[in-house]
């Protein structure tokens, strides 16, 4: 199975006032392994077998989140959605797999987020050639 690109949607549910973001420098390195990323930070998003998803930030960083359980439809190239309170996806939040019909989408498979993990270049070629090997030996 070959590697999948998303599009995220993004439901935000604003709950009364907002805390503050925490923030660094644009000099500074991103965390390594932070609970939660920035939405306003994330360029992309890029589903690699059903377990993992990879992050691609605005700064060209890369989070890694390997999802604990595997997540049905996250490798068949569907789209997700996350509906959030804070302008912030952390490994608490869960993620819906969304199928296409004529009309629209529909919620199917929901899914827990794991930890996030910046990871390089390398890394995330490795990801996917070890996902693509697995998804032909099937």
């Amino acid at each position: 199975m070959s590697t999948s690109r998303f599009t995220s949607l993004t439901i935000a549910l604003a709950l009364g006032a907002t805390a503050p973001l925490p923030t660094y420098a644009q000099s500074d390195p991103p965390p390594a392994t932070p609970h939660c990323v920035d939405l306003r930070r994330i360029d992309r998003t890029e589903a690699v077998g059903d377990r993992d998803l990879l992050f691609h930030m605005k700064d060209h960083s890369i989070y890694r989140n390997e999802l604990p359980h595997a997540c049905p439809g996250l490798a068949r190239d569907e789209p997700f959605m996350y509906r959030l309170v804070l302008s912030q996806l952390c490994d608490t939040d869960v993620i819906t797999m969304l199928q296409r019909w004529n009309f629209g989408f529909t919620p199917t498979e929901s899914c827990m987020l794991g930890k996030f993990k910046l990871i390089d270049d390398k890394a995330a070629d490795a990801l996917r050639a070890a996902a693509k090997k697995g998804s032909e030996s099937k």
